[in-house]
Formats: C-alpha cells, sequence, structure tokens
C-alpha cells in the first residue's frame, strides 16, 4: 500500500475518532449538569432535614437544640422562626417579629425545659 493511501486512510479514521470523541464530550456535559442539579436538590433536601430536626415544636412554641445535647433555653416563633420573648417573664411569649403569640408564660420556661429533656427521643 503506497505511504500517501495509508497516511489519507489514517487521517480518516482519526477524524472519526474525533467526531466520536466530541460526541461523547457533549454527553458527559449534559450528563454532568443533570448531576449538578440533582445534587442541588438532594443538598437542599438535607439542609431543609437537618433544620427541621433542630427545632423542637412543643406547646406550640419552638427549641432549638444543642449540638451537645439537650436545648438552648431560648423560645422561638413558629411562624418566623425567630427568638420571642415574655415581657415582664409573666406573660405570654411573643413574637416582635411576626406578633405572633405562644401559650407558654416566662415564668413556665424552667418547667417547660425540664419537661423537654424528658420527653426528648434522642
Amino acid at each position: 500500500m503506497p505511504a500517501k493511501l495509508v497516511e489519507t486512510k489514517h487521517l480518516g479514521t482519526s477524524k472519526d475518532r474525533i467526531a466520536a470523541l466530541e460526541r461523547e464530550l457533549m454527553q458527559l456535559r449534559r450528563e454532568v449538569g443533570l448531576l449538578r442539579g440533582l445534587v442541588g436538590e438532594v443538598d437542599r433536601k438535607v439542609s431543609a432535614k437537618a433544620a427541621e430536626e433542630e427545632l423542637v415544636e412543643y406547646r406550640g412554641a419552638l427549641f432549638r437544640r444543642k449540638v451537645t445535647g439537650g436545648f438552648h433555653e431560648e423560645v422561638y416563633c413558629p411562624s418566623c422562626r425567630q427568638p420571642m420573648r415574655s415581657p415582664q417573664n409573666e406573660l405570654n411569649f411573643n413574637c416582635r417579629n411576626c406578633q405572633t403569640w405562644v401559650n407558654i408564660k416566662g415564668h413556665e420556661l424552667p418547667e417547660v425545659m425540664d419537661k423537654l429533656r424528658r420527653f426528648d427521643r434522642r
């Protein structure tokens, strides 16, 4: 076989291989895009689940778990998740942000925290 013919045949094979690799590259890029979308969706779900487990509802209010166990002695709003307050520790906890109130008074907080600790299933 003459050298020129071999060279032409080899060049044609190389062009076919390049075209096949370019098609494969495009397919891989599409797959990477899809996988990135799936990873983002899973990350959002995991974050939402972690946030959900971080806050525990009791008597209409939310309480934040400590990393080391137990709960922070602070009441959080069930609507906007901001800290709540109890004026003079005698009135119901209320939220300055969205005006939500819960049926727990400030002086009841130690009892509520004790019950939360006893019934916590972690």
